[in-house]
């Protein structure tokens, strides 16, 4: 918790220049958000914010504040005069969202126009989904120990640097995906007051809540995207199991026309590391195969739910503008047939056990 709040202090001390003490001293700086549907259909909005010593270059206590309104915009602004300092969204690294607040599309709506009236907000802050609620998550991250980050943006800023593969998707990244594609992909977070974790998440189409992807699904995207460097990859058969760490990655996509039908297949090469392997199993084989998997599976869902929520039509666009305007431009990801072909590399240095 130490570190998170010096390193609030700090950038304030950076970032804030220009403000005096007494302004400071009149604020709340607000470094995650959480966004409920309201008992009574309005919103309830909790900010975990982060409240400097005006007169200290580093002591900063950290509070919870939380508002229920008919609007978030009321709800923001009512959260903060409660109490006695406003709200500052300057420092804001991340909003996380609860699932009866994005089953509601009308609600969604008064995220877009919150999001755009606020200037400070910029629009690289990372958008979440919540299981359940997005306030308790917020208030069990604030209750963490200095090692489970405090503020969610660490547990990224962490993740980056020790190659752990955690998806990222900032509000800028979502409001396009939804604009251009219909749909958009959004991490889930858990919070148990013990740690933090961003593992699956949800699908957004026609403007509210679609469906939950796993951690297994979601990684087919992360293989694909060629981002899951430090991620362990698994397999298990009746003949064994093995688990590997993926060290490197690329893939490559291919759109073709065949017997009148649109095609993507995705070339997966990765090269990892064994971590385990028991059993009688060819390691390279099955773990292709579970590579395979999870890329078709994750693209099945998607597909029969006409979600184009990593956008491949936007790929398909971009590499071969005749067959996305044949097969239909904006329907052309429901035509589209999906496999994956993996092939790995066990690197020698790995560690059987």
């Amino acid at each position: 918790m130490k570190k998170i709040l010096l390193w609030a202090a700090v950038c304030m001390a950076m970032l804030c220049g220009c403000e005096n003490a007494e302004e400071i001293d009149e604020r709340s700086f607000v470094m995650a958000a959480g966004i409920d549907k309201g008992n009574k259909g309005g919103i309830i909005f909790t900010a975990g914010c982060a409240i400097p010593d005006p007169y200290s270059d580093t002591t900063v206590k950290s509070t919870v504040l939380i508002r229920e309104e008919s609007t978030l915009a009321k709800a923001a602004e009512k959260n903060g005069e409660e109490n006695s300092r406003g709200l500052y969204f300057g420092h804001i690294k991340s909003v996380v969202l609860g699932k009866e607040f994005l089953e509601d599309d009308k609600l969604i709506k008064q995220l877009f126009d919150f999001m755009e009236r606020e200037n400070d907000i910029t629009p690289k802050t990372a958008v979440l989904y919540a299981d359940g609620s997005a306030k308790e998550c917020i208030e069990k991250t604030a209750d963490m120990e200095e090692s489970n980050n405090l503020y969610i943006w660490d547990y990224y800023k962490s993740s980056e640097e020790n190659d752990s593969g955690s998806i990222r998707i900032d509000y800028d990244d979502m409001s396009k995906s939804l604009k251009i594609n219909g749909a958009c992909f959004i991490p889930k977070i858990s919070a148990d007051g013990e740690k933090t974790a961003i593992s699956g998440g949800c699908v957004l189409k026609d403007g509210k809540y679609l469906l939950e992807l796993t951690q297994s699904e979601v990684q087919g995207y992360c293989l694909i995207s060629e981002k899951c460097v430090g991620r362990i990859l698994e397999s298990e058969t009746e003949n064994g199991k093995t688990a590997a760490e993926i060290k490197k990655v690329s893939c490559k996509k291919e759109f073709f026309e065949e017997d009148n039908t649109l095609n993507c297949i995705f070339r997966i090469k990765l090269d990892a590391d064994i971590k385990e392997s028991t059993g009688e199993t060819d390691e390279a084989e099955a773990l292709a195969e579970t590579a395979e998997e999870q890329t078709e599976r994750l693209f099945y869902i998607l597909k029969i739910n006409n979600a184009d929520a990593f956008d491949m039509s936007d790929e398909l666009r971009k590499e071969n503008m005749s067959l996305y305007k044949k097969y239909g431009e904006e329907n052309s990801f429901e035509k589209m047939n999906f496999s994956a072909q993996c092939d790995v590399n066990i690197l020698p240095d790995g560690l059987k056990k």
